[in-house]
């Protein structure tokens, strides 16, 4: 991990540790080639481990059932950036799942070893009824990959107001300098519907 990551890493886990009531964000700026991906990529994944490993627990003693949500929504302005990026993040997810899996704490644990699973899904619009009911009720992502148009249109729609209702600790916005100009603006407009959204069922989240 270069200095650069290092640095994006702690600031990251920083604000998603000291929660604000108002949206607070970091820009996170480097050179094409400099590791960004990974640099909100891996505090997100262990930031998710952490959150899952405290509920997990504060819900057993409890005596209440187990209902995993959403931790971060990542937005990018293009599909094939948005499919490379789900790609990337599939793969760090499947190694953390596979440590998960052969770790002291989850071998005698099924249970926790399930629910420790960081689970990502996408959706790029165009997607049936059930294959949303799949996203947004019955799977638990952890993490939803979208674009910006596709976002516009769930923020309309009922059935994805499930995972705005649990939180959402982190909204992400890649290549933001394209944003610029009327896109601009409807991007603007979009993005405050979304805080909006948010802040009626929780804090606000953390912008990278």
């Amino acid at each position: 991990i270069s200095r650069f990551q290092f640095t994006a890493i702690k600031e990251i886990l920083k604000k998603l540790h000291n929660k604000s009531t108002h949206a607070e964000g970091i820009s996170i700026v480097a050179e094409t080639g400099t590791g960004k991906t990974l640099a909100y990529q891996l505090p997100l994944v262990l930031w998710i481990l952490h959150k899952k490993l405290e509920y997990y627990k504060k819900q057993k003693d409890a005596g209440n059932d187990l209902h995993p949500f959403t931790s971060a929504l990542l937005i990018f302005p293009r599909n094939v950036l948005a499919t490379d990026q789900y790609n990337a993040f599939k793969t760090l997810a499947t190694l953390a799942n596979q440590v998960i899996a052969t770790s002291n704490l989850t071998r005698t644990d099924s249970e926790l070893s399930e629910f420790l699973e960081v689970k990502v899904e996408n959706d790029y619009g165009g997607t049936a009824i059930q294959d949303r009911k799949n996203i947004y009720w019955y799977s638990k992502p952890d993490v939803i990959i979208t674009n910006t148009s596709t976002l516009k249109k769930r923020l309309y729609d009922p059935m994805s107001h499930q995972v705005y209702q649990r939180g959402i600790d982190l909204v992400l916005y890649d290549e933001v300098h394209l944003y610029e100009g009327l896109e601009g603006s409807y991007i603007c407009g979009m993005n405050t519907r979304l805080v909006n959204t948010l802040l009626q069922y929780s804090n606000a989240p953390t912008f990278v």
